[in-house]
């Protein structure tokens, strides 16, 4: 399934996601309909119909089935571009008799991220074998994290075996985050020895010391948004944070 999606009259490799709006508290919240005198509720792929504690996704081309087949899957949004609306990067260059300082920021502003790895190991899915089906994801107190009982204010829906109604799906319009982010890509500092000292021992030198990926200012949820994919602006937290690294040099010109 293809979370980006290139459109006539809209930029390229758009992110489409479904439009989720919480969860079911109650069965009368699930939208319902009448087929043959009889009463129905939404339902997802196959057979299977949302009841209380399910993951409200808004049903967009109001066939009373959500689901995402085919190309322009019908039941997602179009999110928006994973392109920045502008990037660039601010260096400078300080001397002052020997010393000098190097200074490097980067920059990217109001670019469309789907942070696809939240939740992604949560729920209860069809596995290979009831022992696969049986081990837990997470470990602890799990108080308060899915929903149980009309009144919940929970994060994530109830945890029960479901297959395709996208309760722990993360192509969600709530996984999804216009961001910014300002970076020190970095700093050198150095300073050069005096002439005098060069014409005394016969050689010149300059010590040093630079910093690379030093702190990162952002209002992104996940990880470094640096490594997110710049095509798709899809983020599987498949790439390690970028490493912060010193190095300290001495150059000798004799």
């Amino acid at each position: 399934m293809a979370n980006n999606i290139s459109v006539i009259g809209l930029p390229l490799y758009g992110i489409y996601a479904f439009d989720d709006r919480g969860i079911y508290d109650s069965q009368s919240d699930v939208p319902s309909y009448y087929e043959d005198g009889v009463k129905k509720y939404l339902r997802g792929e196959g057979s299977a119909y949302y009841r209380a504690g399910d993951r409200i996704i808004t049903d967009v081309d109001g066939n009373g089935q959500i689901y995402n087949y085919g190309t322009l899957a019908e039941d997602r949004i179009y999110i928006g571009s994973p392109l920045p609306q502008f990037q660039g990067g601010i260096s400078t260059d300080l001397m002052w008799k020997g010393l000098d300082v190097t200074v490097l920021f980067n920059f990217v502003c109001r670019k469309w991220v789907l942070d696809a790895a939240r939740g992604a190991s949560l729920g209860t899915y069809l596995a290979l074998n009831p022992a696969d089906m049986a081990r837990p994801y997470l470990t602890g107190s799990l108080d308060g994290l899915f929903w149980e009982h009309p009144g919940d204010d929970a994060p994530y829906p109830a945890n029960r075996m479901e297959n395709g109604l996208y309760n722990f799906a993360t192509n969600l319009a709530s996984n999804a985050q216009r961001i910014s982010y300002l970076k020190l890509q970095a700093v050198t500092v150095g300073y050069t020895l005096p002439e005098a000292v060069r014409k005394a021992t016969g050689f010149g030198a300059r010590i040093f010391i630079s910093g690379e990926n030093l702190f990162t200012l952002t209002d992104y949820r996940g990880g470094d948004p640096e490594t997110v994919d710049p095509y798709t602006g899809v983020d599987n937290y498949n790439a390690y944070p970028l490493s912060r690294r010193f190095t300290i040099g001495l150059t000798l010109n004799f």
